[in-house]
């Protein structure tokens, strides 16, 4: 009887965090994105971040962050590319522009998430996107993705965050096939 009684809370724990989004829609496909033949994915913006963020730091600290959210929107970019272009099929001959902004990125603490662990040290980073019709120039989706920096790879593991990251966009684009 004992077993039952705690399978019914972690089946339901499952069963919830399953069917979580891994983004959030801010405004949802319309035209449908199946509408549309292909993608082109620009550059990501990393200017809204570095803008609201950089008044307060040193030159040596400013081109640090420069160089990862470069890094990062290189990967972003990379990965949603290589998947819209072996893995998109739509219907239309309609064409769209994929913009991706940061929006935030805090790193965290690397040798709080290793030595401590529980969640300490955990930094974040977050993407808006916008699929935007590139002949209307119309908005035709924007979500956000807000992804965990955790883990004990000391600084890997902001990389593994970004593809993560990407991954949740990617999951946007498989679920409105």
């Amino acid at each position: 009887m004992r077993r039952s009684s705690l399978l019914l809370p972690v089946l339901a724990l499952l069963f919830f965090t399953g069917c979580e989004k891994p983004y959030l829609l801010d405004q949802g496909p319309k035209p449908p994105l199946n509408s549309y033949a292909s993608f082109n994915v620009l550059p990501v913006n990393n200017s809204p971040f570095l803008t609201q963020n950089m008044q307060a730091r040193d030159d040596a600290d400013k081109q640090r962050y420069i160089t990862v959210t470069t890094d990062a929107g290189n990967l972003v970019r990379g990965h949603v590319t290589k998947w819209l272009a072996t893995n998109w099929q739509g219907n239309g001959a309609r064409k769209a522009d994929v913009q991706i902004d940061l929006l935030d990125y805090s790193g965290g603490s690397a040798a709080a998430r290793f030595f401590v662990g529980m969640g300490a040290g955990t930094g974040h980073v977050v993407y808006e996107v916008r699929v935007i019709d590139h002949q209307t120039r119309a908005l035709v989706a924007k979500l956000t993705v807000n992804q965990a920096i955790k883990g004990a790879l000391l600084g890997a593991d902001k990389y593994i965050a970004f593809d993560n990251a990407a991954d949740r966009i990617i999951k946007f684009f498989e679920d409105n096939r």
